[in-house]
């Protein structure tokens, strides 16, 4: 969207902005990496660049990010905004007590725990589990809906319920194009570049399984994986899978500093 921000917009930025100089909103919720400026609005929090470049790797159906101070917020988006803490608690709820979540140096365990946490949901609260009670993440999750509101937000942009709601398992799997896997092993994405490789290790491809599963009968006859990787087999996995949330993390930067560009400057009268 080009052209001049509105006061909304300009609001609404000020107001994220007073968010993240929260304590429990200046570590990123994902990794140990300080003053986020990034967010995913559906999930709620603030997360660092490397952060930002997974979730963005994990679809818009998963994960939707936008920039704190350069993208222009929506008031159905900003309403989203629960903070860390909040939404921590609820996607960490059975998290056991000595697991923690990766340094921000550790782009593999980055890798596995944003996996684990949002397309797994492996730690996240059940239905049947009661739900948060505590006093400062109640207090906090109202802060954000509250200042929204003295703005004047309209009410048609106003949530329906504060709880965060799982995202189907099903539907997840079904949108990454590929069967759902056991929440007790972290797999890689199957991005088409990935989906190539674990291809030529002998894996079943999605239509090969559908194929196999019509022709015997039942899915749970079909074997995922035909003969086990050999280590160098693994090895070269693991640099795919490096290279392209490295890849990921290059165009979300660039995507960045081009909506700074488009900004700053009036690129149609710069080139006339």
């Amino acid at each position: 969207v080009k052209g001049p921000w509105t006061q909304q917009e300009l609001d609404f930025k000020s107001l994220l902005e007073q968010m993240c100089k929260r304590p429990e909103n200046q570590e990123c919720a994902d990794c140990t990496s300080r003053n986020p400026r990034w967010a995913v609005f559906n999930h709620g929090i603030f997360v660092c660049i490397k952060c930002s470049g997974q979730h963005r790797n994990l679809g818009a159906g998963i994960s939707k990010v936008r920039s704190i101070n350069m993208d222009r917020w929506r008031p159905e988006q900003i309403q989203q905004m629960v903070g860390n803490v909040r939404a921590n608690a609820e996607l960490l709820y059975n998290l056991p007590s000595g697991v923690k979540k990766p340094n921000e140096e550790d782009d593999s365990g980055r890798f596995k725990w944003i996996q684990a946490k949002y397309v797994d949901r492996k730690w996240a609260r059940r239905e049947d589990q009661s739900p948060i009670d505590d006093e400062p993440v109640q207090q906090q999750a109202k802060q954000a809906p509250k200042q929204i509101k003295a703005m004047k937000v309209p009410s048609v942009f106003k949530p329906t319920s504060p709880s965060i709601q799982p995202i189907p398992r099903v539907a997840r799997a079904s949108s990454l194009n590929r069967p759902v896997q056991n929440v007790n092993s972290i797999q890689p994405i199957q991005k088409p570049i990935q989906q190539e490789m674990m291809l030529d290790f002998g894996a079943v491809a999605p239509k090969q399984v559908q194929a196999q599963a019509q022709n015997h009968g039942s899915q749970n006859q079909v074997q995922p994986m035909q003969k086990p990787l050999t280590e160098v087999q693994q090895r070269y996995q693991q640099v795919v899978v490096q290279s392209a949330v490295l890849f990921g993390d290059v165009l979300a930067l660039f995507d960045s500093k081009k909506k700074q560009i488009d900004e700053e400057f009036d690129l149609d009268a710069v080139f006339k």
